[in-house]
């Protein structure tokens, strides 16, 4: 009986590693290594949930400012760029490109008297300013001060020969203070220089 015992787990022991064996044999492929678990959606980082991220403008310069303007008043949104350069002026009074282009907007619009005072505030700031000087003698014509408005038509061309801006206004103020001839030689001086006439 004993023997008979043994020999039955023996057996066993066999059949069992058998049953491995053939587990493990070249025909069922090797043993594939267990998925790794799924990992959670979105998982929660450390310390909670993130704050919200508040993503803000660089802050609009009023050089930005002002050629914003410019282009509007190149477009003929003239409302539009009016509101834009006085945002401009309120940010920094003192901009001299934001003062004359407060008053070619003015000239533009035939507003000539309001034109004077930031025309007169940019020359006072930037005495070296072509633009500043042109839009000031532009507004002084318009509005009869015709000396003043030859002497900063002047200045504008000495400070600048190209402001062709300034000829055709230098021309009529010359013509309003009986200058004629004076007047044809800026005409004639213009012409030689390449520069259009601007009314």
């Amino acid at each position: 009986m004993t023997r008979y015992v043994l020999t039955a787990a023996v057996a066993a022991i066999l059949l069992g590693a058998g049953a491995a064996s053939a587990q493990n044999s070249p025909s069922q492929g090797p043993l594939r290594p267990p998925m790794p678990p799924t990992p959670p959606v979105n998982p929660m980082p450390p310390g909670g949930p993130p704050s919200e991220i508040v993503v803000t403008e660089t802050p609009t310069t009023t050089a930005d400012l002002v050629a914003r303007g410019v282009r509007l008043r190149n477009e003929r949104k003239l409302d539009a760029a009016r509101d834009v350069f006085a945002a401009a002026l309120k940010a920094d009074p003192k901009n001299v490109a934001a003062l004359v282009e407060v008053a070619a907007l003015h000239n533009q619009t035939g507003k000539h008297d309001r034109a004077l005072e930031p025309a007169t505030t940019a020359v006072r700031l930037d005495a070296d300013n072509s633009r500043a000087w042109a839009e000031l003698g532009v507004a002084q014509l318009k509005t009869g001060r015709h000396l003043r408005a030859v002497e900063s038509l002047k200045t504008a061309l000495a400070k600048d020969e190209k402001n062709r801006a300034a000829y055709e206004p230098l021309a009529k103020a010359l013509e309003a203070v009986g200058e004629k001839e004076e007047a044809a030689q800026w005409r004639a001086k213009a012409k030689k220089l390449g520069q259009p006439v601007i009314d």
